[in-house]
């Protein structure tokens, strides 16, 4: 188990080590800075793009459930009706 944590810890140094090289990230203890997005986009996975378009989806749900609570809220807010 420890040879493997190691390991991955290891690769994941590379990686981080492989992009700053690139001048796409800034990697210093344990925070990562992107510099350039695009350049970061091209060299990942792509699952990256996958990801963003689902978390895209998400935060639209949540924004669109948020300005109908809000919606719901001012339609059955209490109201003081005045006596002429």
């Amino acid at each position: 188990m420890l040879v493997e944590h190691a390991w991955t810890d290891k690769r994941i140094e590379n990686i981080l080590g492989n992009l700053q090289r690139a001048g796409v990230i800034r990697y210093r203890r344990g925070h990562i800075a992107v510099l350039e997005r695009s350049g970061l986009e091209t060299r990942v996975c792509e699952c990256y793009a996958t990801v963003k378009k689902e978390l895209r989806r998400l935060l639209s749900d949540v924004q669109y459930r948020r300005a109908a609570d809000n919606v719901a809220d001012h339609d059955f807010a209490p109201t003081t009706a005045r006596m002429a």
